[in-house]
């Protein structure tokens, strides 16, 4: 089946994502840019109402690879212009282990790959807010991140091998000012840092654990659930059009128990995915603790625990609160299949989304080619 790399290819493919509002083209992509419905993601971040939010959703991590800062880059390049705002949508709500970068750095050692961990691998089932980072943990993860970057540069000049150091400082500086606690305030305080040197302008920013506390998601989600039904059954349909279609959907058909909905068990840390019974939410963590949480007056039960979180769909609940977003190679394709749930069970209007340019420029996942990190510390 077609990737999101072959349809960009041709004039036929870039033509079948256009049509379904994924452009290639900024001005077209900012043509199609409205206000949002509800203003209350501009009220959270804290833009006047009205502003045509881009939104851009990635995990939360202390590295990222060229493919994906293609997103971070096109939206510095949108700051560029006076009708649209983009902000980052930072995902802290997944499990860790889930991304290469989660809970800690990979770097280029020789013919090999070394990490270095912020937080112990078994700790990875576990979502990055609820991670514990101890202060020596971090001081020594930055003593060997020192120790690698002693090795990279010590062919080099007098001159380049101080400015690496200075910037690794001025790195660790400003990751110990931000107090981290946890996995997601360690990979926020790096990832902020790296992406102002790399982009040259700081990005408007929220966690997606701070929108659930103000209830941003909350409406939408409770009325995604009150037609879950009719959700699974469209979902499934799309997933199968595509496919027809010979265009790889980047998910899978949704079974009849679906819930887009996850809870972190308090006893070992484990992010479920809760299933439906009835009226009820259910979940048996690998501790042997069941979950059962009733959803049949919405989410007042699950979200009094402060430890749930929603799944993929989270594009169909930012929807009317965004002008539009930037997608990368995967939400391209599966957003074609959450945009049909928008229109023909939540009754919307999907907002159009940029596919970013450097995208098809950028490095092939698969290939090791340096990451954010290392392009900043080893420098030009």
């Amino acid at each position: 089946m077609r990737t999101l790399f072959d349809l960009l290819e041709t004039d036929s493919g870039r033509g079948f994502l256009a049509e379904r509002g994924l452009f290639t083209d900024v001005d077209e992509f900012r043509a199609a840019l409205r206000p949002p419905v509800s203003d209350v993601l501009n009220d959270a971040v804290g833009l006047p109402p009205g502003t045509p939010l881009v939104h851009i959703g990635q995990q939360l991590c202390a590295d990222y690879a060229p493919w994906t800062l293609t997103k971070f880059v096109a939206g510095a390049q949108l700051c560029s212009y006076d009708d649209a705002v983009p902000v980052l949508l930072w995902h802290d709500l997944y499990s860790a282990e889930a991304e290469r970068y989660g809970q800690r750095l990979v770097l280029p050692s020789g013919s090999k790959l070394r990490g270095i961990w912020f937080a112990p691998r078994a700790a990875g089932g576990g979502e990055p807010r609820f991670i514990p980072v101890p202060r020596a943990t971090l001081d020594q993860a930055f003593r060997e991140l020192g120790g690698w970057l002693e090795q990279a540069v010590k062919d080099r000049p007098r001159p380049e091998r101080a400015a690496a150091r200075e910037r690794l400082a001025a790195l660790a500086g400003a990751v110990r000012a931000a107090e981290p606690e946890t996995l997601a305030d360690v990979d926020g305080a790096l990832a902020g840092h790296l992406l102002r040197h790399r982009l040259g302008v700081a990005l408007p920013a929220v966690t997606l654990s701070a929108l659930l506390e103000r209830g941003v998601l909350t409406a939408s989600l409770e009325a995604y659930l009150e037609r879950l039904d009719d959700v699974v059954a469209v979902f499934n349909e799309a997933v199968e059009a595509l496919i027809a279609a010979d265009v790889d959907p980047q998910v899978r058909p949704l079974p009849k128990d679906h819930l887009p909905l996850h809870y972190s068990c308090p006893a070992d840390g484990s992010r479920l995915r809760l299933t439906r019974d009835g009226s009820d939410a259910v979940a048996t963590c690998r501790c042997g603790t069941a979950y059962r949480f009733d959803l049949h007056d919405g989410l007042g039960e699950l979200a009094a625990t402060g430890r749930w979180s929603p799944d993929v769909s989270l594009p169909v609940h930012h929807n009317d609160q965004a002008g539009g977003w930037i997608v990368g190679r995967s939400t391209a394709l599966y957003g074609l299949v959450l945009n049909t749930v928008i229109t023909e069970v939540m009754g919307g209007r999907p907002i159009p989304a940029w596919i970013p340019p450097d995208l098809t420029s950028a490095p092939r996942p698969g290939s090791e080619p340096p990451t954010l990190l290392v392009d900043h510390l080893l420098g030009p």
